[in-house]
C-alpha cells in the first residue's frame, strides 16, 4: 500500500530523520547519475555501510535471481531508488558519512566522473572536437573519449558536493544535482542565441540492467506519495523560498570568476576569521595551515569545490570582501553573470551577479526588490524605541495606520531616499540593515555610496553616472565666466589660458569619444558581431582609425588617425566630413553590403509576419531613410559648426606658448560652436550615454513602451511592438546605450546597445558564443563500427 502524505508525517515525526533521508536520497542521485569507467565494479566501501529496512531486505532479495548481478550492485540499485510504499533503507542504522567516503574515493580515483559543465571548457572542446553528426548525444565509448583530459565536474546535491577532492560534506544544503546532457554548442543558425545540449552516456553496468528491472517491478504498485511528502522540506533547505539565495551558484563561481580570482576570493575567506573557513575544510580531511601556500597551483575546480563547503551568504561576503578591496577587477557598468548556465532558481526567480559593487542575489520579478526594503524597514525598525522613531517621521503622511503610512512613503518616495533616510540616520539602524543585508563597508564610504550599495543589494538597478557632454558644457560655462567682453587685461588673458586647457582637453575627449562611436555606430556590424550589440570604446577606436585613415587616402587628404587614441582637434574635426561622405558613397552602392541569405535566421526566411531588421552588413543602410539623411546632416553640421565658429584658430591662439592673444569676440564664437555641437551629438545619440530603465507601460493590446533616464536626468521612450525583430540587443531593462535620433527601416525602433568593457571577465568569454560551421566533420571521436550505435534524441530547438 501507498502511504497517504499524513501518515508519512504520523510515521516520521522527527525533522532529523527526514534529514538523513533526504541526505541518503542525495547520494543516490550523485551516483545513479555519474559517468562511470567501462566494466565498472562496485565497491564493498560503497554499499557495506548500507542498512536495509525489511522492506528494503525482501526487494534485494526479489531481484537476486539473476547470477549475472552480483549483490553490491544490487544493493546500491534498490539504494538509489531508495523508497516507493515503504522505505527501502533505515536512515538511522546506515552510516551516511561512510558512503560518501566510500564515493569520494571512487571519484578521486577516476572511477566515478562527472562532466565539469560550468565554464566553457567543455563548450570548447566539443565545438573543436564533436562534428555535426553527434551533436544530439555521444555513445559511452565516445563520452569517455571526449572527457579524457578534462576537469572534475562538480555538482552538489543535499549537503554532499563532488569534484576533484571527492566528495565532502558542505554547511548548506543544496539541490544542483549532477547532469547528463550539458548545454555543449550553438547550431549554424546565424541567429541561433540559445546554447543546446548533447546527451553523454556512462558505460554499460549491471546496475542498470537491475533499476530498469526495479522501475518495471515498482512502476505497477500505486504512485509513491514519498516525493510529495519531501518537497516542502527540500525546498526550504535548498532554499527555494529564500529570496536571499540562489540555485545558481555552482554557476556563478565558475562562470563569472576565473581561476586566479577564485584563488583571491578563497585567501579572502581565509582571511575572514568569522567563517572559520581553515576549520570548515579541515572538518572534510583537507588541512590548510597557510593560506598563500595551500592555494598556490591549485585548480579552478578545487577552490571552488572548497569554497562550495561554506554557505552562500559566506560565499558572497567573501566576494564582497574582494570586490571592496579594489582587487577585483570589475569596470564600471559590468555585470558578470553566467553566461552558459545562466538560468534562475526558485520561487523568486533568483539569480546571483557580481558589479564593481560586490556579489548580489537579484530577482528577475521587478516587485521583489520593494518587498525587500518593506521587509528590511520591519525588521529594523522592530524594537519598540525605533518604531517610535519611525512613526513620528512618517506622522504627516496619507493614511489613518501606521502600517498605511510607511506603504506610501514606501510607494511615493526615491528608494534612495527612503535608504538614507531611514538607515543612514545613526550607527544602530544602519548596523541592523547592514547585517540584514550581509553589506560589507569599511566605515569610510560617503553616505551616498552607503545609500547606492544598500539599494543595489536590495536589487535595484545602479545609478548611472553617464552625463555625456555634460561636463564640456560645464567647461564652456567656466570659460564663458572667465572670458572679458572687453579687451583683455594680462590677469584676463591668464585665466582664460588657465580655463582653455581644461576646456579643449574635454573637447577632444568629447570628439574622440562622439567619432568612434559614430563610426561604429554607421559602419560596424553589430549583428554578426561576438557579442552582438555590444560598444566597446578600444574597439571602437581601432574600427575607427582604419576606416577613416584609409577614407583620407582614397580621397587624397594627408590624415591619418591613431588607434591608440593619439588624435588632435583638427583630424577629429575632419573625422566627421569624411565619415559622411563615405557613408554617402555607400548608399549608392548598397546592394553589395546585402547580407547573404543563408546568414538570416531562418525564421525571418520562412515568415510573413516578421522581418530582419539588419539585412545588411553596414548598419547605416539598416536605418530608415529619414534617420540617414538626419546622419548625414548632422555629420556636416559638427564638422562645418566647429570649423566656422573658429573653435580651431583659438585653440591655437590660446595655447601658451603663443604672444598673441585671440580677440575675445571669436574666444566666444567659438563657446557657441562647442554648444552647438553638444547639442546635435545629444540630441541625436551620436556619443554614447548610458540610460537607465526608469518605468514602463502596457496596454491590454500588447504594446508597450520603456521609459529611461541618462545621468543628466534626459528622459527616453523606446516602443517594443514593431515587425521588425533583432535578436541579441541588450534586455529592455538592463542600462544600455541608446541612439534616439536614429530609427531601424520600417520600424519605430530605436538602436539599442550594451556597454562593452575590459576586464577578466570579458576576456574569459571572448568569441562567445561560438556558433557552429555548417558542415563541421567529425574526426578525433570516430569509434569501431562495431561499437554500440548512438542513442540520438530530439536536441533543444534554437
Amino acid at each position: 500500500m501507498a502511504y497517504s502524505i499524513e501518515e508519512l508525517r504520523q510515521r516520521y515525526p522527527r525533522q532529523e530523520t527526514l534529514k538523513r533521508i533526504l541526505e541518503l536520497s542525495s547520494l543516490g542521485t550523485l551516483m545513479s547519475d555519474s559517468i562511470v569507467i567501462p566494466k565498472y565494479k562496485i565497491p564493498p566501501s560503497l554499499h557495506e555501510s548500507i542498512v536495509f529496512t525489511p522492506a528494503g531486505k525482501e526487494l534485494v532479495r526479489s531481484l537476486s535471481s539473476s547470477r549475472s548481478v552480483n549483490w553490491g550492485e544490487l544493493r546500491i540499485a534498490v539504494f538509489n531508488h531508495l523508497y516507493h510504499d515503504e522505505l527501502f533503507v533505515d536512515p538511522e542504522e546506515t552510516d551516511i558519512d561512510n558512503i560518501r567516503n566510500g564515493l569520494s574515493v571512487e571519484i578521486q580515483a577516476g572511477k566515478v566522473r562527472y562532466p565539469f559543465i560550468f565554464g566553457r571548457e567543455l563548450y570548447d572542446k566539443a565545438y573543436e572536437e564533436i562534428g555535426n553528426d553527434s551533436l544530439q548525444a555521444l555513445d559511452a565509448a565516445q563520452t569517455q573519449k571526449f572527457l579524457e583530459g578534462t576537469s572534475a565536474g562538480i555538482f552538489q546535491s543535499g549537503e554532499t558536493v563532488v569534484g576533484p577532492w571527492g566528495a565532502l560534506k558542505s554547511r548548506e544544503y543544496r539541490s544542483v544535482p549532477p547532469i547528463r546532457d550539458p548545454l555543449l554548442y550553438h547550431c549554424e543558425k546565424p541567429g541561433c542565441l540559445t546554447a543546446h545540449r548533447i546527451r553523454l552516456a556512462t558505460s554499460d553496468t549491471r546496475i542498470a540492467e537491475v533499476s530498469h528491472r526495479l522501475h518495471r517491478k515498482l512502476s505497477s504498485k500505486v504512485p509513491s506519495n514519498w516525493p510529495r511528502f519531501f518537497e516542502e522540506l527540500h525546498g526550504s533547505l535548498s532554499g527555494r523560498y529564500d529570496d536571499r539565495r540562489s540555485g545558481g551558484i555552482i554557476a556563478f563561481l565558475g562562470e563569472c570568476f576565473t581561476g586566479d580570482e577564485l584563488i583571491s576570493i578563497a585567501h579572502s575567506a581565509f582571511s575572514n576569521r568569522d567563517l572559520a573557513f581553515r576549520e570548515v575544510c579541515f572538518s572534510q580531511g583537507v588541512s590548510v595551515k597557510d593560506a598563500n601556500a595551500f592555494l598556490a597551483g591549485r585548480t579552478k575546480q578545487e577552490v571552488m569545490q572548497l569554497l562550495l563547503l561554506m554557505r552562500d551568504l559566506e560565499i558572497v561576503s567573501s566576494v564582497d570582501k574582494y570586490a571592496l578591496s579594489g582587487k577585483l577587477k570589475v569596470p564600471s557598468g559590468e555585470v558578470r553573470v553566467p553566461r552558459l548556465n545562466h538560468y534562475t532558481t526558485g520561487a523568486f526567480d533568483t539569480r546571483l551577479e557580481c558589479t564593481s559593487l560586490g556579489a548580489r542575489v537579484v530577482s528577475s520579478n521587478a516587485r521583489v526588490s520593494m518587498q525587500r526594503l518593506h521587509r528590511l524597514v520591519s525588521e529594523v525598525y522592530e524594537q519598540p524605541e525605533l518604531k517610535k522613531r519611525l512613526d513620528w517621521k512618517i506622522r504627516n503622511l496619507e493614511g489613518d495606520t501606521f502600517e498605511q503610512k510607511l506603504r506610501h512613503y514606501l510607494s511615493t518616495e526615491d528608494v534612495r531616499k527612503v535608504i538614507s533616510g531611514l538607515f543612514l540616520t545613526g550607527p544602530d539602524v544602519f548596523e541592523a540593515a547592514a547585517s540584514k543585508l550581509s553589506l560589507s563597508f569599511t566605515g569610510e564610504e560617503e553616505d551616498h555610496a552607503l545609500a547606492e550599495r544598500m539599494s543595489w543589494k536590495l536589487g535595484f538597478p545602479n545609478v548611472t553616472h553617464d552625463v555625456g557632454v555634460t561636463g564640456l558644457r560645464s567647461r564652456v560655462q567656466d570659460m564663458r565666466e572667465v572670458t572679458p567682453r572687453a579687451t583683455p587685461s594680462r590677469e584676463d588673458e591668464e585665466r582664460v589660458r588657465g580655463s582653455s586647457v581644461h576646456l579643449f582637453v574635454e573637447l577632444e575627449k568629447s570628439l574622440d569619444s562622439a567619432l568612434c562611436f559614430s563610426t561604429w555606430l554607421t559602419e560596424f556590424d553589430h549583428w554578426a558581431a561576438h557579442p552582438r550589440f555590444t560598444y566597446s570604446h578600444a574597439e571602437a577606436r581601432r574600427f575607427m582609425a582604419a576606416t577613416l585613415t584609409e577614407r583620407a587616402r582614397k580621397t587624397g587628404k594627408d590624415i591619418s588617425y591613431d588607434p591608440a587614441g593619439v588624435n588632435t582637434l583638427f583630424p577629429l574635426i575632419m573625422g566627421f566630413g569624411l565619415l559622411a561622405s563615405h557613408l554617402e558613397e555607400i548608399s549608392d552602392t548598397r546592394h553589395e553590403f546585402l547580407r547573404p541569405t543563408e546568414d538570416t535566421p531562418s525564421m525571418f526566411r520562412s515568415s510573413t509576419l516578421v522581418e530582419f531588421g539588419y539585412p545588411y552588413k553596414m548598419p547605416f543602410l539598416n536605418f530608415s531613410a529619414e534617420s540617414m539623411e538626419v546622419i548625414l546632416t548632422q555629420f556636416r553640421s559638427i564638422a562645418r559648426v566647429l570649423s566656422e565658429g573658429k573653435v580651431l584658430n583659438v585653440r591655437n591662439s590660446l595655447e601658451h606658448h603663443r604672444e598673441e592673444f585671440p580677440d575675445c569676440a571669436d574666444v566666444l564664437t567659438s563657446l557657441v560652436a562647442i554648444e552647438k555641437y553638444c547639442d546635435v551629438v545629444e540630441e541625436c545619440g551620436l556619443i554614447p550615454i548610458t540610460f537607465r530603465m526608469v518605468g514602463h507601460s502596457s496596454d491590454s493590446f500588447g504594446r508597450a513602451r520603456y521609459h529611461y533616464e541618462d545621468g543628466g536626468g534626459r528622459s527616453v521612450s523606446v516602443p517594443t511592438y514593431s515587425p521588425v525583430l533583432l535578436t541579441g540587443q541588450p534586455k529592455f531593462s538592463k542600462d544600455q546605450i541608446l541612439v534616439p535620433g536614429v530609427r531601424i527601416a520600417n520600424s519605430d525602433l530605436t538602436p539599442r546597445f550594451s556597454l562593452g568593457v575590459s576586464s577578466p571577465y570579458v576576456e574569459m568569454w571572448s568569441d562567445w558564443p561560438r556558433n557552429r560551421s555548417v558542415g563541421l566533420l567529425k574526426e578525433s571521436l570516430e569509434v569501431d563500427s562495431d561499437r554500440e550505435s548512438l542513442d540520438i534524441s530530439s536536441s533543444e530547438s534554437a
